[in-house]
């Protein structure tokens, strides 16, 4: 049994304005979600758009309605048949009208459950009744798609703020690496700068000449600094005549001490002799280079004494 449901005057509006695509896009959401939810609500529904194809088939409609009707409503193929077969019908009790078959429903819907039992009305009856079926299993279909894509729509705007999450998440972790690497060369670069000091140079050079003998308390002597980490002073001695074919050069302190020989020495084509001594050797202090020249009969001939004067610096000496 079909049970017509009365519509408050504010439901019946919000129901006309929907089926009439005259409703707000929130309008149509809430609504939807109402009668997607409750069945009574569905049915008031349904209920207007039945009184909605009764005034269309009637022409009770105003002349603004009909053209939303037109317009919207039946720009759906299964509305338009609905409302072909609602007019059909609409023929069709009119003409059981014109034999007098008494009716008094305000609905050409509710005129199907009353009246006299004639052939005509049973048929019209059945017609109805087959109409309303259809149209009912419509509705439900209908609304069964809707619901479900409604559910589609929400569940893929819930992957897509899922996965905005995960991009924002990801989005913070690597600058988060961006700002660690950052600090790290940052560090880096740092410690690197703190432990970069000047090098100390391979070794350091003093060139002394043969005959140049100077006194200890003179102001010119030839004078070399050694700095720190420095392992080796190198020692060159430039002779004026080459008349030996072998020298012999000695390192001594200004004290007599020896601190290195070199025998069986010659100069170069440029009469420099050069020796490479280790700076452990020295420390502050003068020092004297002996050179002597070695006869064929091994007489030995005292040739030069060069003074120079050892200055080591101290690492904090700046």
């Amino acid at each position: 049994m079909i049970h017509f449901v009365e519509l408050s005057s504010k439901h019946k509006q919000e129901a006309t304005q929907y089926l009439l695509g005259t409703a707000t896009a929130d309008e149509q959401m809430a609504l939807e979600e109402k009668y997607f939810s409750d069945p009574s609500f569905f049915e008031q529904v349904v209920a207007v758009e039945k009184e909605l194809l009764d005034d269309y088939a009637r022409d009770r409609l105003s002349v603004r309605e009909r053209e939303l009707f037109e317009r919207h409503y039946l720009s759906h193929p299964k509305r338009r048949s609905r409302a072909k077969a609602a007019t059909a019908l609409a023929t069709k009790l009119d003409q059981l009208k014109d034999l007098k078959v008494e009716t008094r429903a305000s609905s050409w819907w509710r005129n199907l459950f009353a009246g006299a039992p004639s052939r005509g009305l049973v048929f019209g009856m059945a017609l109805a009744t087959v109409l309303l079926a259809v149209g009912v299993a419509w509705f439900w279909l209908e609304a069964r798609r809707l619901r479900s894509e409604l559910d589609r729509s929400r569940m893929a705007q819930a992957t897509i703020e899922q996965r905005e999450k995960e991009l924002q998440g990801l989005l913070t972790e690597q600058r988060g690496r961006n700002e660690q690497l950052t600090s790290d060369l940052e560090k880096l670069n740092s410690s690197r700068q703190q432990s970069v000091t000047p090098s100390a140079p391979a070794f350091v050079s003093l060139l002394l000449i043969a005959g140049l003998v100077r006194d200890g308390n003179s102001t010119d002597t030839p004078r070399v600094v050694i700095p720190p980490g420095t392992e080796q002073l190198r020692l060159q001695l430039k002779i004026k005549e080459n008349n030996y074919r072998r020298y012999r050069l000695s390192v001594e302190t200004a004290n007599g001490e020896v601190v290195r020989t070199f025998n069986n020495l010659t100069p170069t084509s440029a009469k420099i002799f050069t020796m490479t001594l280790p700076t452990s050797l020295f420390t502050d202090g003068e020092y004297v280079l002996e050179l002597t020249g070695l006869n064929d009969n091994g007489d030995n001939d005292r040739l030069s004494k060069s003074l120079f004067r050892v200055e080591t610096k101290s690492r904090n000496v700046r």
